[in-house]
């Protein structure tokens, strides 16, 4: 058994654990047992989906520079979160944190390689899913579905410039030499590369926040409609 299966093993059981331990408070008791099936099913998913996008080379994470990637893997974490509130948005944090450090293990290049320690890769990811659990709980509330799309819409833009400052943030405190030289340098020759990678990073958390703004509402609220067992559930 290679690395690499060994990796997606731990994956799978780690976050299978952190269901069960947080599996009995995500319903009150006297719900019905399909919305527990339904529950596991739905979590189930957004984990694959969570490591099928890590996985696939240039399909959750694609490269647009060398060392440098823009992500699609906190969708998923936004889905769930909407559904499910902080404890989904956390156990799928998880998985997306989890995940983001075994890629990192095993393509450890360019600014993957900051990733390398668990630190780095899983907390800001934890707390990215919590927030947009706390938030979506807050708009699911409304009534108008117009309404709705809108503030769903707003949210998922801002829990997305959300995740960057947050995966940003932990790495400058783990790595503050490292984050310093690569986003700002005296240095002529430097200089020029640590604009270009302001440039990137700042499109890219556009367009990573654009994408979120405009398919998180579409999904939510069309799996409202086609599941209205899991839109009606509590959080």
């Amino acid at each position: 058994m290679n690395f690499f299966q060994i990796s997606l093993i731990l994956l799978i059981l780690g976050s299978f654990l952190l269901s069960l331990l947080t599996y009995q408070s995500f319903f009150p008791k006297k719900e019905q047992e399909k919305d527990r099936v339904l529950d596991i099913a739905f979590n189930g998913m957004l984990i694959a989906l969570i490591v099928i996008l890590c996985f696939v080379p240039n399909l959750g994470f694609i490269q647009v520079f060398p060392g440098i990637s823009f992500t699609l893997v906190h969708l998923p974490v936004l889905i769930g979160a909407y559904f499910g509130g902080p404890k989904k948005g956390a156990l799928l944090g998880f998985a997306f944190g989890l995940s983001s450090w075994i890629n990192a293990l095993m393509s450890p290049i360019g600014f993957n390689a900051l990733f390398i320690n668990p630190l780095a890769a899983i907390p800001s990811r934890m707390i990215f899913g919590i927030l947009a659990g706390l938030l979506f709980s807050l708009i699911r509330k409304l009534n108008k579905t117009g309404v709705k799309g809108l503030y769903l819409s707003l949210a998922s833009a801002f829990l997305t410039v959300c995740h960057t400052i947050l995966v940003f943030a932990i790495l400058f405190v783990i790595y503050p030499n490292e984050i310093s030289s690569m986003l700002s340098s005296s240095e002529p020759a430097v200089a020029g590369l640590s604009i270009t990678m302001l440039a990137l990073l700042g499109i890219g958390m556009a367009g990573e926040a654009s994408l979120a703004a405009v398919f998180i509402p579409l999904i939510n609220l069309a799996l409202g409609k086609a599941m209205p067992r899991l839109a009606n559930r509590r959080s």
